[in-house]
C-alpha cells in the first residue's frame, strides 16, 4: 500500500497508471486474506463478529474521511502529491508495527474459544 501510495503521487497515463493500479489493488485484495487468517489465529473465536464488525467500521469511517483529507490538501496545495506521500506513511508504520507483534501463545488461543 505504501509503494501504491508514493507511485500515485508521480503516475502518468499508460504503464505507470496500471502498476499503480496493481500495487493499489493487490494491497487491498492481500488485507482481506489476511485478516481471515489472522484474526481467529490472534483473537480466537468467541468474538470474532464483533471484531471484524469493528474493524470493518473503522474501515467505512476511513473510506468516508479519506477524500475529504485529499480534497483539503488538494484545495491547499493544488496537488494531491502531499496528500499521497504523507498518507503512505500510515501503512508503513503498520508494516513495522507488525514486526513488534508477538505471535499467541497457545494457552491464550483455547481461553479465548
Amino acid at each position: 500500500m505504501t509503494a501504491g501510495l508514493l507511485c500515485g503521487a508521480v503516475v502518468t497515463p499508460g504503464w505507470s497508471a496500471i502498476g499503480f493500479g496493481l500495487a493499489i489493488g493487490a494491497a487491498g485484495g492481500s488485507i482481506r486474506s489476511l485478516e481471515a487468517a489472522a484474526f481467529p489465529r490472534y483473537f480466537g473465536t468467541v468474538h470474532l463478529g464483533s471484531i471484524r464488525g469493528f474493524v470493518v467500521a473503522v474501515g467505512v469511517g476511513s473510506t468516508a474521511f479519506g477524500p475529504l483529507v485529499f480534497a483539503l490538501v488538494h484545495d491547499a496545495t493544488g496537488s494531491y502529491g502531499p496528500a499521497l506521500v504523507g498518507t503512505a506513511a500510515i501503512p508503513a508504520c503498520v508494516a513495522v508495527a507488525a514486526l513488534a507483534v508477538l505471535p499467541p501463545r497457545r494457552a491464550a488461543l483455547l481461553a479465548s474459544g
